[in-house]
């Protein structure tokens, strides 16, 4: 779980303890009702379906395995995360389930070692040090036709990561992580993936979170700073000024393991 994603539950917004930016598509407004439409474009990439065994990597307190088992009926579950409070809520949450393994991970990076009919990473995988790591284990865990479906950032065609290496330290990103593309995509196929695809969400994603990180400081006001929203109005600036300046693309990225 990301700094961010801690300061927006600190916040109690909506009393919600979803942590990630956001789908803010079709007039959505309320911040929960966005973070599930995320979830959901992920597992429709991911094409989910009941039954499907599943490792989720960054699984926050637990909101998104929920959606995919009760609205996609999906099956066996492992879930790996770093935030010890987050674990422990989302075993509450999902109590009722026999068949889910939540487990304190080690960076972000999974640790399982069974086989999984497809892996998933909702809005994390840009922090793994390195994401290349986890990009490998997918592909080993994953069973033959098994799919990775992940968000993501990409830098655009004309940036260079050198030029974005201070800022993403700054949140947390390592350099290493910063990929065009077309390379991204290139680092997937040579360890075996097929059919990489990408969906650009830059305006539902990026510029949603932004408007919604405004309106919210300006509800909470000084109450909101105090409470850790600089950061949250820092990381709304940067993805304002990302967006402006198509210097980065928020993205829906899925591979295959071929049959």
């Amino acid at each position: 779980m990301t700094v961010i994603e801690r300061t927006l539950l600190n916040l109690g917004f909506a009393g919600s303890t979803w942590g990630n930016l956001g789908l803010w598509a079709d007039a959505v407004q309320d911040y929960p009702a966005a973070c599930e439409a995320l979830a959901v474009r992920l597992a429709e990439h991911a094409q989910l379906s009941p039954g499907s065994s599943v490792l989720d990597v960054g699984f926050g307190y637990g909101d998104q395995l929920l959606v995919w088992k009760q609205r996609f009926g999906v099956g066996r579950i492992t879930g790996i995360e770093t935030d010890a409070a987050g674990v422990i809520e989302a075993r509450r949450k999902l109590a009722a389930f026999t068949d889910v393994t939540l487990t304190l991970g080690d960076g972000g990076l999974p640790l399982s070692k069974e086989h999984y009919d497809r892996v998933l990473a909702l809005d994390c995988a840009y922090h793994f040090a390195p994401r290349s790591a986890f990009f490998a284990h997918a592909f080993r865990v994953l069973r033959p036709g098994g799919r990775l479906a992940l968000t993501d950032i990409v830098l655009a065609d004309n940036a260079s990561s050198a030029q974005h290496t201070r800022l993403a330290k700054v949140c947390g990103i390592p350099s290493e992580n910063l990929l065009t593309q077309q390379t991204y995509g290139q680092s997937l196929v040579e360890l075996g993936f097929s059919n990489v695809r990408f969906e650009y969400l830059d305006e539902e994603v990026l510029s949603g979170f932004s408007r919604f990180a405004i309106r919210l400081l300006r509800r909470r006001g000084l109450a909101g700073l105090s409470a850790g929203g600089l950061k949250i109005f820092a990381t709304a600036a940067i993805s304002a000024w990302l967006r402006r300046g198509r210097r980065v693309h928020y993205v829906v990225v899925s591979a295959e393991r071929p049959a």
